[in-house]
């Protein structure tokens, strides 16, 4: 198992309409973001336009006090070639702003792939 991993699986479906269809599957051992070391993360995936104008925006489900957590979730997003897709996972802090993982996730698609990203702090880098 790899540490501060995310998974994702996404199918590019070609027709006259172009559809992404994403599964964001799990997080893996993602990193401890607060003093007790624990951490309630959600993902925030976001569609945008090449110029940078966001078009949509979806929040998946806060998972408390897991650094593992399963999402499992699909969504599907009507998208042109020129659209870029963003993944941001936050962990949830009722004392101060969000922090985010310091690491996003960008990408055109093709066919078909099965994406893991890993969570990086810069801090640590």
């Amino acid at each position: 198992l790899l540490d501060n991993c995310v998974t994702i699986l996404l199918k590019y479906i070609f027709q006259n309409t172009e559809l992404l269809r994403i599964r964001v599957a799990k997080g893996d051992r993602l990193g401890k973001r607060d003093l007790f070391g624990v951490v309630s993360p959600y993902c925030v995936i976001r569609l945008e336009k090449a110029s940078g104008e966001q078009i949509d925006e979806v929040t998946l489900e806060k998972k408390k006090k897991t650094r593992d957590p399963v999402w499992n979730s699909i969504l599907t997003f009507r998208v042109t070639r020129q659209c870029c897709l963003k993944f941001f996972i936050f962990d949830e802090n009722k004392i101060t702003r969000d922090p985010v993982w310091n690491s996003i996730l960008t990408f055109r698609v093709t066919r078909q792939c099965c994406l893991k990203f890993f969570i990086f702090d810069e801090n640590k880098i």
